[in-house]
């Protein structure tokens, strides 16, 4: 497998990973993961809500810190690692905040903390957010966007740069809305956007005007593609 996305994220950096947004971030928390571990970091997942019992079976269950990061990072390990508070059904249980802060505070050495939060938990984010050792990711999709963008194409009476910067305009209004990203214009280098869905050149000629103008208002890294075919780029 190849390591694009944790080399495009500059992953080596950082100690953990914040994931937000709506659509796609279990897939990218879990492509992340398997590069992760691959790069030799020790990767652990985990969130703020109910995850589905995870298909790779390795998963550590408890609410005493120093025993999971010990079962969860042993020799024998051969992947990513879930952990959770407890287990019902099908369903891994989460943390409580304050656990969660416990968890990325305390980090194993050549561990990375893959957390998946919903965007109105302000209280986990306010604390975390101004660490630079953290990265954030604010995840959606593209075919919300691309239904305005496709109409501006095809029709002569629109304006197609009005079109443009109304989708701008979007996305600014999902990153508030699904990433609580009130400072992240302050973030710089360590708050990222990612368009999942941008499958082909025809949807990157229609995407790659909206993200300059983001790119103008301040969204420093910016990156779209497909996890489905394994591509990435930036603008």
């Amino acid at each position: 497998m190849s390591s694009r996305y944790f080399i495009t994220f500059g992953l080596e950096r950082y100690k953990a990973v914040v994931v937000a947004g709506y659509g796609s971030r279990d897939a990218l928390i879990s492509q992340l993961g398997r590069e992760a571990y691959l790069a030799g970091r020790k990767t652990l997942l985990l969130a703020d809500s109910k995850l589905e019992y995870p298909p790779e079976g390795q998963f550590q269950v408890g609410d005493e810190i120093p025993l999971l990061f010990q079962k969860s990072t042993g020799r024998d390990i051969t992947g990513p690692v879930y952990l959770a508070a407890d287990v019902q059904d099908k369903y891994l249980l989460p943390f409580s905040g304050e656990q969660l802060l416990e968890i990325v505070s305390g980090i194993p050495e050549q561990a990375l903390i893959l957390l998946r939060i919903e965007p109105d938990n302000r209280d986990l984010i306010a604390p975390l957010r101004f660490d630079e050792e953290i990265l954030f990711v604010c995840a959606i999709d593209f075919d919300p966007i691309k239904v305005d963008l496709m109409a501006a194409r095809l029709s002569a009476d629109d304006d197609q740069s009005e079109k443009e910067k109304q989708a701008a305009v979007f996305i600014s209004k999902l990153l508030k809305e699904l990433c609580s990203p009130e400072n992240w214009t302050e973030m710089e280098d360590h708050f990222v956007l990612f368009v999942n869905n941008v499958n082909d050149i025809f949807d990157e000629n229609l995407f790659i005007p909206v993200g300059r103008n983001l790119k103008t208002k301040g969204v420093n890294r910016i990156y779209y593609g497909s996890l489905n075919h394994y591509q990435i780029k930036s603008i």
